[in-house]
């Protein structure tokens, strides 16, 4: 019995032995190793601008990652998400999704996954051409693009010059609109889209996920809802065909929780687009302000184009010169009314595309532009501008009380004689700022311009 109870404690001996020695082994190899450096490569594969690879340092057995949410870039191409495998048969992730790397391998490696999405250039019939009509609308932004029997909109200018835009595509003919784009809800680019959704038949419409408390903006989400339209919000990287033309959606601007106006918030949502025929490009960014532009800037995506809408008509919020650099374009148009009391364009803006040599078309002084693309060369229906000339900008109004006129869309000052005669339903009674009025879509009543500020 004796000699069975020591070997019962030499056997647990042995097995404590056993179990200290592995655990200064561990002790040891970790010493040893200390910290980890544990990482994910981004590869293009095909593409530019893949993200910076992700370092972390530890001594944990895994490490978890947050995908970068940089895309890269592709010309004719869409960008799939990161695959595991190089000839993408692996597991993709989309970008902002975390993976786990584990110590065995203290490595990942991510290949962007494609998907063939464009015509190539030399497939473009010859008798394909694209027509871009910056149409002439005061102050505010209306763009017709035609390509090959197909139509499409972007923005419908303000309340008081819909007749404008709604005139000119009757007298192109158009009767159909492929799509319809409201870069961003502020009245002089959605005033007159009421009208457009009830007038003409519209495939796909799109808007900002950004709302504004206005009449205009109301009676745009009312229209859509009498004509049964979906409202598409939509994605960066996004393509859509028109004709043998595409576009890429570059940018829909997010709302900035720390921005000091409500204003320059909805600007920078603007939903942006670089339109592509053959071997011409064009940038159209909506009121996009200086965030808006650096950040697209960050997503990879190509904004080099021939012809460069103006952002925000030339004011000093976009066009900033790094934004420029990118985009190097020949052309730019510059959508405005003549005297308008912003003082658009701005003389930065214009100095900036004298000093970088691009030709300048202006609305305000030449009226509707128009450029014909063929897939490989550019004409206008007049010669750029040569005059330079920069917006004076009216005095600044004071935040004062103003009466509305809600149906009529006009605003009076308290002492107007026409105040008496607005029905009570259709009265308001609000302190503003007359220019913030206008961009609303309210006109001053005539007799009210000098003691409003605006004569």
């Amino acid at each position: 019995m004796s000699m069975l109870k020591k070997r019962q404690r030499e056997i647990q001996f042995l097995i404590l032995l056993t179990f200290a020695l592995l655990m200064l082994r561990a002790a040891l190899v970790h010493a040893a190793e200390g910290k980890l450096t544990y990482t994910v490569e981004y590869y293009a594969n095909g593409g530019a601008a893949a993200p910076d690879r992700q370092v972390k340092v530890s001594g944990k057995k895994k490490e978890v990652f947050r995908l970068s949410m940089q895309r890269p870039y592709r010309d004719r191409y869409l960008f799939r998400g990161w695959n595991t495998k190089k000839d993408g048969s692996g597991v993709t992730y989309q970008p902002g999704r975390m993976i786990t790397v584990k110590r065995s391998r203290r490595k990942a490696r991510l290949y962007a996954k494609w998907e063939k999405k464009h015509i190539p250039e030399d497939d473009i019939p010859a008798s394909s051409q694209m027509e871009v009509h910056f149409i002439d609308v005061g102050q505010g932004d209306a763009t017709l693009i035609l390509c090959d029997g197909e139509a499409m909109l972007v923005d419908a200018c303000n309340p008081v010059n819909v007749e404008a835009v709604q005139g000119y595509l009757d007298l192109k003919g158009v009767t159909k609109l492929r799509y319809v784009i409201a870069t961003h809800p502020h009245t002089d680019h959605i005033g007159g889209m009421p009208g457009i959704i009830t007038n003409y038949d519209i495939d796909t419409f799109f808007m900002p996920s950004v709302s504004v408390a206005t009449p205009i903006y109301e009676n745009v989400i009312q229209a859509a809802k009498d004509r049964n339209l979906q409202i598409t919000s939509p994605v960066p990287g996004q393509t859509y065909a028109l004709g043998q033309a595409f576009f890429q959606i570059v940018s829909t601007g997010k709302l900035y929780k720390n921005s000091s106006t409500y204003e320059d918030s909805i600007n920078d949502c603007s939903i942006c687009i670089r339109l592509d025929h053959g071997e011409n490009r064009y940038l159209l960014v909506g009121d996009a302000g200086k965030e808006a532009e650096l950040d697209m800037m960050k997503t990879g995506y190509s904004l080099s184009a021939d012809v460069y809408k103006a952002a925000h008509h030339a004011s000093a919020s976009g066009s900033v010169e790094a934004f420029l650099d990118a985009v190097s374009p020949e052309y730019s148009v510059i959508s405005c009314g003549a005297g308008n009391i912003f003082g658009y364009p701005h003389a930065r803006v214009l100095n900036l595309f004298r000093k970088k040599g691009i030709k300048v078309f202006r609305t305000d002084e030449q009226g509707t532009i128009v450029s014909v693309s063929d897939g490989k060369e550019i004409t206008w229906n007049l010669s750029p501008s040569f005059s330079w000339a920069v917006g004076i900008k009216k005095r600044a109004s004071a935040v004062r009380q103003f009466v509305l006129n809600t149906k009529t869309m006009i605003f009076h000052t308290p002492e107007c004689r026409y105040v008496k005669s607005i029905p009570k339903k259709n009265r308001k009674d609000v302190k503003a700022k007359s220019t913030d009025l206008i961009l609303e879509g309210y006109r001053v009543c005539n007799g009210c311009i000098p003691a409003a500020g605006e004569g």
